[in-house]
């Protein structure tokens, strides 16, 4: 337990919080051989399902930085993460948590359940900050840009519609949805024509998936 004494002129009794040993026994270690603390990168972000059945609850991928380390080793958005490294992975706060844990090049065991189908995807983090590179050129300043050759995944391959116009006063902008957005997929299927996304809207049962990339980042957003 670390504690702050306040200055005697506040009312406060003191403020305390603890840091587990293990985890500052590792933030020590680090500290002695780098000088700094190096946490790994996965680019993904996850939520707590809300859907209802024991085959649908997990901690679902709803964000998913396009060539990050996740997307180009195979994680999808709308995956249903179970386990880290063979441990049982229940909140948000759980995931990131043993993640943030984790050196750059950390190799970790992820098992998802795509489809009703479960996987186990091996995983390879990176250092954050060799993800891009800078332009000399002064035009662009401090601007980041990241280089990949392709792109594995659908979900950051813009070749569906763009949304030109979404009114701030509609229902899709409360949602999340915003004017530039590229539509990939409507509740996990493709959608590029407009009949495709009719149909797959027509077919909906009232809760409705979109996935899309926006400045070069996918996410799924649930509307009703």
């Amino acid at each position: 337990m670390i504690r702050g004494a306040p200055p005697p002129h506040e009312g406060a009794q003191g403020i305390g919080f603890a840091i587990p040993s293990e985890l500052a026994a590792q933030i020590v270690r680090a500290l002695i051989k780098d000088g700094e603390i190096r946490r790994g990168w996965l680019g993904v972000s996850v939520t707590l399902s809300q859907a209802g059945g024991d085959a649908t609850q997990g901690l679902v991928v709803d964000k998913l930085a396009c060539n990050a380390a996740a997307e180009r080793q195979g994680v999808r958005l709308g995956d249903i993460m179970t386990a880290l490294n063979g441990r049982a992975l229940s909140t948000e706060a759980a995931f990131k948590n043993a993640v943030s844990r984790l050196p750059p090049d950390a190799r970790v065991t992820l098992d998802i359940r795509r489809g009703g189908t479960m996987q186990r995807l091996e995983l390879t983090l990176v250092d954050p900050g060799s993800v891009g590179s800078a332009p000399v050129h002064r035009a662009l300043g401090s601007v980041i840009l990241g280089l990949p050759a392709s792109s594995p995944s659908p979900a950051c391959a813009p070749i569906g519609p763009v949304f030109l116009e979404v009114p701030s006063d509609s229902i899709a902008y409360a949602a999340g949805l915003r004017t530039g957005d590229y539509l990939t997929s409507i509740n996990g299927e493709a959608a590029i024509s407009a009949t495709q996304i009719q149909d797959l809207l027509d077919a909906s049962d009232g809760r409705i998936s979109f996935d899309i990339l926006r400045a070069g980042t996918a996410y799924r957003i649930e509307a009703e």
